[in-house]
């Protein structure tokens, strides 16, 4: 990224909405080449699931696999014992996360309690079926569509036609907004890394990441935003 203000210096003549386009793909690209994935299983999501754990469970699935493969009665009562242990020192290592870590969590790390109270629940069925104008809707989206059209339906619609004059203003203008490269560095460094993308699929990890580098490109976008009074479309988009 830091290559690419050059690059983006030579865009003066796009619309703001080419220019956002055209950083959007380029910061997806740079993460797509440079940011390491891997699957993750649930269980070791649980924040108190250590790397001991890992072991416990690693060396039982031996033990079983043994077991199974030779068929010993012997192979099979050290599984079952080790299967009893292992149990007590998760159960254990679980008890002394919530006593030890979890209060300190709320405040320091959300995330991580949030992740520990998702972990009790035994099953997530989503939305409960909805029963519309006398149909049961079982359907996700259906019943997405449905609680949409009711979240829009509080909404006033207002008469647009015959607005009131308020008459001159005795209030100020509002001097032209200069956008400085310190201040969006600033707010870049404030995101929170926990929080979720928005419909664009850009991680504020990656925002506050890349706060140095993206700073100066984010501050000739944004003056030309206000100067022009144009927002691109995707600053207009949010998931709710």
């Amino acid at each position: 990224m830091g290559e690419y203000q050059k690059t983006f210096a030579d865009l003066d003549d796009l619309t703001v909405q080419d220019k956002w386009n055209h950083l959007e793909k380029e910061i997806k690209r740079t993460v797509e080449e440079n940011v390491p994935t891997k699957v993750k299983s649930t269980r070791n999501d649980l924040p108190w699931f250590d790397r001991k754990s890992r072991r416990r469970t690693r060396r039982k699935q031996r033990l079983y696999n043994k077991a199974t493969q030779g068929g010993q009665a012997k192979d099979w009562e050290t599984y079952r014992e080790y299967k009893k242990e292992c149990r007590r020192a998760l159960n254990k290592t679980r008890w002394e996360y919530i006593n030890n870590d979890l209060g300190s969590a709320v405040k320091e790390d959300p995330k991580a309690f949030w992740t520990f109270i998702k972990s009790l629940r035994k099953e997530d069925n989503g939305v409960a079926d909805l029963k519309v104008d006398n149909k049961l809707l079982t359907d996700s989206k259906e019943k997405a569509e449905s609680l949409n059209n009711q979240f829009c339906s509080v909404f006033t619609q207002e008469d647009k036609s015959h607005i009131p004059s308020l008459g001159e203003s005795n209030i100020t203008n509002i001097p032209n907004l200069v956008i400085h490269e310190e201040g969006v560095n600033k707010q870049l460094l404030k995101l929170k890394p926990n929080k979720a993308p928005g419909p664009d699929g850009i991680f504020p990890w990656m925002l506050r990441m890349m706060a140095e580098q993206l700073a100066p490109v984010l501050t000739k976008l944004f003056q030309q935003s206000i100067d022009e009074g144009f927002l691109p479309t995707q600053w207009r988009q949010a998931d709710i």
